[in-house]
């Protein structure tokens, strides 16, 4: 069966039309350009085309095309700052990064296998630094990767700040990790007591967190401690496993609800073991998906025991708003090209889902979508779980 579905996947995808065009960048060189911001400046660079940078240090750029940034197979690259303005679509995989902003983007964005943390160091001071900060963006999926906040200095005249802000916009975070900033950085003077906490959502936003732990910062007391997620007139889920963890210190909630905002916990571990009223946590914990590998994909999905789950794989996608679940559907519903059924195991052992992926560098850029619906089991449910991106190539 698996054999069979690689071999369609292959066919499938080496039919998609070849449009873009893939530029490499190496700050060593040789290559078609040298720094990432030349690249997206120039006339030959358009939309739908492919970046693929090679392991370096490269300056800070601005995206308004929409492009694809990618980072060679096994290797990583670094930027200082990121902003990406604009765009209809994008991908950036593989940065590392000080800041990264993402705005006004009016379609599907994905960040892959990202890291956003600095580490500043003087004679006087010495703090990690970082901040991810989202406006008004319709559908973004921020998957494996790591973000932190900025410690406090006061050496330096900054607050502990959250690893991560979200404002007016739609958000999935797929096995990923939210650190907030610790009061005081390693060697600066003690002056301002609060954490930063790990997400901050605001303005009617929308925000889903699957299989990702989040934490507050370390405050100079635990009465100056902050949520982990502070939530103001939006909506989250969270969906893990006990490996997955909300936690900040014991005078803070986990999560702090404002205004309108409603949350939704299960599955994942407490620190401390407690919620505010007014966050729901569901009988049965609610289902999600992680897809490991590269060559051959595992793809596994946790959730009820007994309940008959879906799992189906589109190289197109097209956000579907669905009422009855909660829940986006990614995946196009006329472009999905395998689906293979099954029943859960339950939220600590999943069900896996092995697929074989062709090995062609000629398939760099193309990439597909995974997402699995899970049927109604004892009163709960349907659910969408969350998208996981895979791209070829590369």
């Amino acid at each position: 069966m698996f054999a069979a579905a690689a071999t369609c996947l292959f066919v499938l995808l080496t039919c998609v039309p070849a449009s873009a065009e893939v530029f490499t960048v190496d700050d060593d060189g040789p290559a078609d350009f040298q720094e990432i911001s030349e690249a997206l400046a120039s006339s030959l660079v358009g939309d739908g085309d492919v970046l693929l940078v090679s392991s370096g240090s490269y300056g800070g750029f601005v995206v308004s095309k929409s492009v694809s940034i990618l980072s060679q197979k096994g290797t990583g690259w670094s930027a200082g700052s990121i902003t990406i303005d604009g765009p209809t679509f994008f991908t950036l995989r593989g940065a590392s990064a000080t800041h990264i902003t993402v705005q006004d983007v009016r379609g599907r964005g994905v960040l892959d296998d990202c890291f956003v943390q600095g580490l500043a160091v003087s004679s006087d001071y010495a703090y990690l630094y970082g901040r991810t900060k989202i406006r008004n963006c319709d559908q973004l999926l921020f998957q494996r990767s790591y973000f932190r906040g900025s410690d406090g200095c006061y050496t330096y005249g900054s607050d502990a700040g959250p690893a991560v802000e979200v404002e007016g916009s739609n958000v999935v975070f797929s096995d990923c990790v939210l650190r907030g900033g610790n009061a005081n950085g390693f060697i600066c003077p003690a002056h301002y007591p609060w954490s930063g906490p790990g997400l901050v959502v605001s303005d009617h936003s929308d925000v889903l967190l699957s299989g990702t732990t989040v934490s507050a910062g370390v405050p100079l007391y635990a009465s100056a401690a902050e949520p982990a997620i502070s939530l103001y007139n939006s909506e989250a889920i969270v969906r893990g496993n006990p490996e997955d963890n909300l936690s900040t210190y014991p005078a803070a909630e986990t999560i702090a609800l404002y205004g309108t905002s409603r949350a939704i916990v299960s599955g994942v571990t407490l620190v401390p073991p407690h919620l505010p009223g007014g966050v729901l946590v569901p009988t049965l914990a609610e289902p999600f998906l992680e897809v490991t590998g590269e060559g051959t994909l595992d793809i596994v999905l946790f959730g009820p025991m007994g309940a008959s789950a879906l799992v189906g794989l589109s190289a197109a996608v097209k956000l579907v708003p669905v009422p009855s679940v909660l829940g986006q559907l990614w995946l196009d519903p006329a472009g999905i090209f395998f689906a293979k059924s099954g029943s859960l195991l339950g939220q600590r052992r999943g069900t896996g889902f092995p697929l074989v992926l062709p090995s062609d560098p000629g398939l760099t850029g193309v990439s597909f979508v995974i997402q699995a619906w899970v049927d109604p089991i004892s009163g709960a449910g349907p659910w969408l779980t969350n998208p996981v991106q895979v791209g070829l190539g590369g």
